[in-house]
């Protein structure tokens, strides 16, 4: 019987501190997806009044080419602890690659990823990008400009996106999205008048709405993720808590039938 009991205390100790971590955890990830939501709808308007104008002023980027290398932007949490929001994403990535019958070539982004493919020792990996759990616009800008070097030197004849694509926090799904090429649009025909000219405004609008639609790819999907490490850490804290309770209630029934022995032994001058 005290056996029994010790070990319960044991376990109950440990489920005291997981459920502690866990609670911890959970509100450290409602903090950064609040703050990647506030930034997602923050930029979204912004996108949409670029590829507006962009659609308004006309498009006609001529770089890049079909014989080109087709190239795939992963984009996965920084950890693990999200549910299946990681493994999902690879499976998709991987589904996606075996498919390929055209050369490609690998982005990878997000710490979680870059250490899966050391572990798997996946090739054709051109470059790897590590951002913060809140990505910025410096390292958007970054990661754009990479991929628009890649497009204007014509090594890239598409480049797409592999990621998760937010819909709320409890919704999100492996979705490959086109970056490039843009979709060629003649302009809406009015008279526009433009500094320096027409196709000098066009490139510019054309690299900052690329840029502001690379931010919100990697904003959705940070608010995926972290979405789903905020529900598995609940969901963690939840059955702690649940189990907390059931140890306590087996430890006193313990107790009580300790104390009802002792009792009886005592009252039969045991």
């Amino acid at each position: 019987m005290k056996e029994n009991a010790s070990a319960i205390k044991r376990r109950l100790k440990s489920v005291q501190s997981i459920g502690q971590m866990t609670s911890a955890m959970k509100t450290v990830s409602l903090s950064k997806y609040n703050r990647v939501l506030a930034r997602l709808k923050a930029i979204r308007p912004y996108s949409a009044q670029c590829a507006r104008l962009l659609a308004l002023v006309g498009s006609k980027d001529a770089s890049g080419g079909e014989q080109g290398t087709t190239y795939f932007v992963a984009v996965t949490a920084n950890r693990g602890l999200c549910g299946s929001y990681n493994i999902d994403l690879w499976g998709k990535l991987e589904q996606t690659l075996a498919r390929q019958t055209k050369p490609y070539r690998l982005v990878l982004c997000g710490q979680w990823g870059i250490d899966r493919s050391r572990e798997r020792h996946l090739e054709n990996i051109d470059k790897t990008f590590a951002f913060h759990d809140v990505p910025s616009a410096a390292e958007a800008a970054e990661l754009s400009a990479y991929l628009e070097g890649l497009w204007q030197g014509c090594q890239a004849g598409e480049i797409s996106f592999i990621s998760q694509a937010f819909r709320n926090i409890l919704s999100q799904s492996p979705q490959i999205q086109r970056l490039l090429p843009l979709e060629q649009t003649q302009g809406s025909g009015e008279e526009i008048f433009c500094l320096p000219d027409r196709l000098s405004v066009s490139k510019a609008v054309a690299a900052r709405c690329m840029q502001a639609r690379v931010h919100e790819l990697l904003l959705s999907a940070m608010a995926g993720a972290h979405g789903a490490s905020l529900m598995a850490m609940r969901t963690a804290t939840d059955n702690s808590e649940n189990m907390e309770q059931e140890l306590e209630r087996k430890l006193n029934h313990i107790r009580q039938t300790s104390v009802t022995t002792q009792v009886l032994e005592l009252s039969r001058g045991i």
